[in-house]
């Protein structure tokens, strides 16, 4: 079960499902719930280093899994229409756009939980090893 529903991230992005190809409404929901957010929310957990369960997951963490959504969904149309961009007459560069900016990172800093720093432990005792070190 995805946080947010699909409607929710069309009227976000503003982008029409024939834009993208799809043959038909049904056909762009079921790939922005099926894939896109799945996609997103897997972000969004990874960078949180937490998972989140459907009835626990802050207004935040749905606006940005939203944002993030519709952001892709921007980069996707930008990069189709116009995937170069003249700068003057004699350079060029590609269209790069960064959809999981530092903007929607620090919305999610509340969130993002500390794993322990892992430490080895050994059975010898110092002098032990130090002695062996002589040897």
């Amino acid at each position: 079960m995805t946080w947010i529903d699909a409607n929710a991230v069309k009227k976000h992005s503003g982008v029409p499902y024939t834009t993208l190809g799809f043959s038909g409404e049904e056909a762009y929901s079921t790939w922005i719930t099926g894939t896109l957010l799945v996609d997103c929310e897997s972000i969004i957990e990874d960078y949180c280093q937490q998972e989140f369960a459907d009835g626990t997951v802050s207004a935040t963490v749905k606006f940005v899994c939203k944002e993030l959504a519709a952001r892709v969904i921007q980069s996707i149309v930008m990069h189709a229409t116009s995937p170069i961009r003249k700068i003057d007459d004699y350079r060029v560069e590609v269209a790069v756009s960064e959809v999981f900016g530092k903007d929607l990172k620090d919305l999610l800093e509340v969130h993002v939980e500390e794993r322990p720093t892992a430490m080895a432990v050994t059975s010898y005792k110092t002098d032990i090893i130090k002695a062996t070190w002589d040897e």
